[in-house]
């Protein structure tokens, strides 16, 4: 891994982890990360959650400004990682459809290895 990737992997790290408690994030920039987050990957709020084991109607309400729990949080902004998604993608892939796991691994895939 290049020293740019943990870099910036670590930048979202820390961006996780205070952000979490309050100190930066209010529900709204919460809400628009969770959209930027699924569009950078190309998932509907149903793939995105069946992806990340949450219900789809808590991403739906997360979407709508409603804080997600701090561990839901944490799942969340962790999706900012490639290497998160790609071991997502490993383990619960089989949860979308084929076309969809497609798409998403040439996303994640591309953002590893660049």
């Amino acid at each position: 891994m290049s020293e740019l990737n943990m870099s910036r992997q670590f930048a979202i790290l820390i961006s996780l982890y205070t952000s979490v408690d309050g100190i930066a994030m209010s529900e709204q920039n919460m809400a628009q990360e969770i959209k930027d987050i699924r569009k950078r990957y190309g998932l509907s709020q149903h793939a995105f959650a069946r992806l990340l084991g949450i219900g789809e109607a808590s991403i739906t309400r997360y979407e709508s400004g409603i804080a997600p729990t701090k561990a839901n949080a944490n799942l969340i902004r962790a999706a900012m990682i490639p290497e998160f998604m790609a071991g997502c993608l490993e383990r619960d892939g089989d949860a979308l459809t084929p076309k969809q796991r497609a798409s998403v691994e040439k996303i994640v895939y591309a953002e590893i290895t660049f």
